[in-house]
């Protein structure tokens, strides 16, 4: 049996990832409306890890909304400054 140190990082953090449905309960939205604003870029850029869904990291979300909710392209600034 593999330990999680044996398992690429993406294989990890899919277990954190949400779709548009999991996005909307945090926001409380509905799945059309986060659609929406990830194509208008008011959302973090999604991932796209197997399947052709849009994947969010849980954890970009709880960023993001922890900022407020800034546009995508100053959460992308955030992200390269804080690493």
């Amino acid at each position: 049996m593999k330990n999680e140190s044996d398992m690429p990082e993406l294989e990890q953090e899919q277990g954190n990832l949400l779709d548009a449905v999991g996005v909307g309960i945090m926001l409380g939205k509905n799945r059309d409306y986060v659609l929406r604003q990830c194509k208008i870029g008011k959302l973090p850029k999604p991932v796209k890890p197997i399947s052709r869904n849009k994947r969010w990291l849980a954890g970009d979300i709880e960023t993001w909304l922890s900022l407020g909710c800034p546009s995508q392209a100053v959460f992308e600034k955030w992200r390269k400054f804080d690493t």
